[in-house]
């Protein structure tokens, strides 16, 4: 997508740069000279940038990335969230639900129960002190 999205602005760009061209060409023979050199290199660089996005949709990385994701999806990296400390509490928790007052263990017991390991309860601690 983004590589077609590209290619149409590069499109657009060569539609501008040949209108000025022509539009230069009713001046001077110099001015309008100058006019198509500058639109031709534009118009060039464009075309290499339109075939470079192009060769992009098809040698791209997307199948790895969707194997990864997959994998991200199936827990293989839950690993990665232990430690971490939510920026804002679960509506579940117990300082947005109204139930304060329990402890600290209870939390990390009720987390791990929940397959979320260390998470929300320092945030929770915190909030509810």
């Amino acid at each position: 997508a983004e590589a077609r999205v590209g290619a149409g602005a590069e499109a657009r760009t060569k539609a501008g740069a040949d209108a000025e061209a022509e539009t230069a060409g009713a001046g001077s023979a110099s001015r309008a000279r100058g006019a198509i050199e500058l639109a031709d290199q534009a118009c060039r660089l464009a075309r290499r940038r339109v075939k470079a996005n192009f060769r992009a949709v098809f040698r791209n990385d997307d199948a790895t990335t969707y194997r990864l994701a997959r994998r991200v999806l199936d827990g293989r990296y839950d690993w990665l969230e232990e430690g971490i400390v939510a920026a804002w509490p679960s509506a579940d928790s117990p300082v947005r639900s109204g139930r304060s007052g329990r402890s600290a263990s209870e939390a990390e017991s009720d987390a791990r129960a929940e397959g979320r390991p260390g998470q929300r309860v320092h945030a929770e601690q915190q909030l509810a002190g």
